[in-house]
């Protein structure tokens, strides 16, 4: 009767385990399209948002040829205005660490590509973009 008792507990307790792993991956504001690397948002989007990411995009842009000239503080101007605007983006985050690294501050560098790590959890490109992004930051440091 013991056994019995043990291997229902065990049994219950593995089909709750695997309820919740199903329920947890069905409740995700993304839903994974296996033809795309990156997430398919399954929330509807907001004229706002569309709106910000759109502006970001521009903004990403004319501060990339500012990095490109050695202009880096009207490119950091650009790049905190784009974060400011929208900071869910993950290129605005991407771009500040790249800019603050051109200016010698590794250390700020550092926190916007951890940042721009977390936000592209969903691409796994971008992510490591961003992680070797850190990397080249904690060299410019002088830590391993």
């Amino acid at each position: 009767m013991y056994i019995i008792l043990n291997l229902f507990k065990i049994t219950l307790f593995r089909l709750l385990l695997c309820l919740t792993i199903l329920f947890q991956a069905g409740c995700s504001i993304y839903k994974t399209n296996i033809y795309s690397p990156t997430p398919v948002a399954t929330v509807p989007l907001q004229k706002d948002s569309i709106t910000n990411y759109g502006t970001t995009i521009k903004m990403i842009t004319e501060g990339q040829k500012m990095l490109k000239q050695g202009n880096f503080e009207k490119a950091l101007d650009i790049f905190e205005e784009a974060y400011t605007i929208d900071s869910a983006n993950p290129w605005t985050a991407f771009y500040l660490s790249k800019t603050w690294a051109a200016k010698g501050d590794y250390t700020a560098a550092i926190e916007f590509a951890k940042r721009a790590q977390w936000l592209f959890s969903g691409n796994p490109e971008g992510k490591a973009m961003a992680m070797r992004q850190e990397a080249y930051c904690l060299e410019g440091l002088g830590t391993d």
